[in-house]
């Protein structure tokens, strides 16, 4: 800043709980696919699922996550199984979670147990 104002740092101090704004992410990836994750975590977990009984799955995504997450998904970086929305259902349907072991570089090109195509 061209303006440091020192007295911000302790403005608020004992009474201003920034801890009270913090979220919890319960998965590894792009908040943007969170909701779908979710979703078929639910419907896994409710009928009793597992990856071998799922044929397909349609997911409806708003334009913007769908430009930005649903592209087809090819071992790259961590970052790219990260936002990529295809390798998160799959991690979700075969693990039950999209934490950070799932994440791991050793896990980005498993075919054909993580080949999801849109």
């Amino acid at each position: 800043s061209d303006k440091p104002d020192a007295s911000r740092l302790a403005a608020g101090l004992g009474t201003t709980w920034e801890t009270l704004q913090v979220g919890y992410k319960p998965h590894a990836s792009v908040t943007s696919i969170h909701s779908a994750l979710d979703s078929l975590s639910e419907i896994m977990r409710d009928k009793a699922l597992g990856a071998g009984d799922i044929g397909a799955i349609d997911v409806g995504l708003s334009p913007m996550t769908f430009v930005h997450c649903a592209w087809e998904y090819k071992a790259q970086s961590v970052t790219a199984a990260q936002m990529n929305l295809y390798f998160g259902m799959a991690v979700i349907a075969i693990d039950g979670v999209a934490f950070t072991e799932q994440y791991n570089e050793k896990r980005l090109g498993e075919p054909p147990r993580l080949v999801v195509l849109p």
